[in-house]
């Protein structure tokens, strides 16, 4: 029968091991896969015959057992949520197994009987990026009925945009499809998720506690209270240190580098992680809104179950900027009927949302609604992250941010980002922002320190690659560091020129190559570069390589694994389908990893 965890590799032994990568170092990519399917169909039949055995002695039913608490997420908040439940699971003694869709064995999914999962909408209705694998495989032939268990779905979203939560949707269609049993109707969050979270997760205890056994050798634990941290709820105050404007003369964009204070906060992070922080909206553009709705900006309101100003309100807790088509037509439900016109029709409620914020929409839309109504059409405010450019090793008590200022008109108006104009235009030096740590385990530097990395990045996507670097010379590591890196102009946006040339010369940097899309008539992007370097890349993978990619999710990522499959093609001489399996493969042995937004 297959082991009760096939990812628990400790079940073999030292020289078995030994042996293993010895014979796996000796055979060719095509050689390799051929191997791993031979055991997947051992696997496969080894697993059928425990169901026919189960079958045959009337074992099928499903008996109580343990908890499997499943979580895709890209910040860290169905991170947070799923080890909020296995928590409160363990405290009652039941044995509880806690994995990320990313590491999740999909060959233990047939024999799941309780299964609690937690998974954020990424993007237009995507899941994260560490979960995209699983969601594929669910979705896909080889994925196994599910007759005898009962699950539950939480799902994590942002209703401004128009496939709110659809990740979390389309899972929970899919386990039903596949033979699952719904124990509770799926629920969906807003950004402001936590009090529904804790609700969701005493609904979760009470209604798998029936099929719960109790984990070997313990028994139910009093809960503790939890300790105190700096989280999204309790953010620390993060003093602004540094702030310089890398953009040169010329540049469409606008790049700022900030350097934040952690000294006395005992926060600590990874090259990889990111910074979550609450932003505060324009002060200017909350004017025009108390004005607009004929109040005092410091009237009191109740917003979010407590009662503060109206200026309080509209600028640290509510999310003004954005209009959804929910709270649009709750709207226009207060006496704005007019706008039922365009409600009618969906792709005219997307087309009039598109650029416009609660200002356009009480200019253009005016209604005579008490202040107290507004607000509660209102959401909180959503909390940012941004990927880190430091490594603690060289700034001890510092963090560091790579910021690229939104600025743009729409419908006659100036517009502006409301996380990036706060840290670029109004965050003054000596002031705070609300800051927390929000970890990413699937983007970070390998464990062996001589393991080769290429990082490839556009924009704000090499932030984390100065990180990395950082770490690397500061570590004193040797593996070889290769950077694709891409932007618009060489004279104003080559972002952390200075910092790259420093490496380069010291011998950190071994190789970098560049694309500026708009420094000649035919653009050239990194995936040009990925291709002109082709055959050295494919070295490096063949060298053990691990590969990251960090941008943009829908221009550049995309357009990368496309580029990387050429590449493979191209230079390792493979078919289009061999070669689709060798990326696959770098992704399912963590050598390709993505941080994409």
């Amino acid at each position: 029968m297959p082991p009760n965890d096939e990812t628990d590799l400790t079940a073999l032994s030292p020289e078995q091991r030994d042996a293993l990568d010895a014979l796996l170092a000796t055979l060719s990519p095509g050689q390799s896969l051929l191997v791993a399917r031979w055991v997947l169909a051992r696997f496969d039949a080894a697993a059928l015959a425990e169901d026919r055995l189960e079958r045959a002695s009337g074992l099928t039913a499903p008996s109580p057992q343990g908890l499997t608490v499943l979580y895709g997420s890209h910040s860290g908040h169905s991170a947070g949520i799923a080890r909020q439940l296995a928590t409160a699971a363990r405290q009652r003694g039941w044995a509880v197994k806690l994995a990320d869709m990313a590491d999740y064995s999909r060959g233990t999914l047939r024999r799941e009987r309780n299964l609690a999962v937690i998974v954020s909408t990424h993007g237009e209705g995507d899941p994260p990026e560490s979960a995209a694998a699983f969601f594929e495989f669910l979705r896909g032939t080889r994925a196994p009925k599910l007759e005898g268990c009962e699950f539950a779905v939480l799902a994590l979203g942002d209703k401004s945009y128009v496939k709110f939560c659809k990740a979390g949707a389309d899972l929970d269609v899919d386990l039903e499809r596949r033979g699952g049993k719904r124990l509770l109707a799926r629920v969906d969050l807003d950004v402001d998720y936590q009090d529904g979270a804790n609700v969701w997760v005493d609904a979760a205890l009470k209604a798998f506690e029936p099929r719960m056994v109790a984990a070997p050798g313990t028994v139910a634990e009093a809960a503790q209270p939890r300790k105190a941290r700096f989280s999204r709820d309790t953010p620390w105050s993060a003093e602004l240190l540094h702030r310089v404007d890398l953009s040169g003369r010329g540049s469409t964009q606008h790049f700022i580098h900030l350097e934040l204070s952690l000294d006395g906060s005992g926060l600590k992070y990874h090259p990889g992680d990111a910074l979550g922080m609450r932003p505060e909206n324009d002060p200017t553009l909350v004017a025009q809104l108390a004005e607009a709705l004929g109040q005092s900006e410091q009237t009191e309101v109740d917003a979010l179950g407590s009662c503060c100003s109206l200026a309080e309100a509209l600028t640290r807790r509510l999310e003004i900027q954005k209009v959804s088509p929910s709270a649009l037509r709750r709207y226009a439900g207060l006496g704005a009927k007019a706008l039922d016109r365009i409600l009618d029709d969906p792709e005219a409620t997307t087309k009039y949302l598109d650029g416009r914020d609660w200002l356009d929409v009480l200019r253009e839309h005016p209604a005579k609604i008490e202040v107290n109504q507004f607000v509660s059409l209102l959401p909180e405010l959503a909390s940012r992250s941004y990927s880190i450019a430091s490594s603690q090793l060289e700034h001890a008590d510092e963090v560091h941010l790579l910021v690229s200022r939104v600025h743009f008109t729409a419908h006659g108006r100036g517009r502006q980002g409301v996380a990036s104009s706060y840290l670029s235009d109004r965050l003054r030096l000596g002031e705070s922002a609300r800051v927390w740590i929000e970890p990413n385990t699937q983007f970070r530097l390998p464990e062996d320190s001589n393991q080769p990395i290429v990082l490839i990045g556009a924009g704000t996507g090499v932030a984390p690659y100065r990180a990395f670097l950082e770490e690397r010379a500061a570590a004193g590591q040797s593996g070889k560091n290769w950077v694709i890196f891409g932007n618009r102009q060489f004279q104003a946006d080559f972002t952390y020129q200075t910092d790259w040339l420093r490496w380069r010369k010291d011998g950190v940097l071994t190789r970098m190559d560049v694309a500026f899309s708009r420094d000649q008539a035919q653009k050239i992007y990194v995936t040009d570069r990925m291709r002109e370097q082709g055959r050295e890349l494919y070295a490096w993978l063949e060298q053990g390589a691990r590969l990251y990619l960090c941008g943009d999710r829908t221009r550049l990522a995309a357009d990368v694994d496309r580029t990387l499959v050429e590449v493979v093609m191209t230079h390792g001489n493979q078919s289009h389908d061999e070669a689709v399996t060798y990326v696959e493969k770098l992704r399912s042995e963590k050598r390709y990893s993505k941080d994409v937004y």
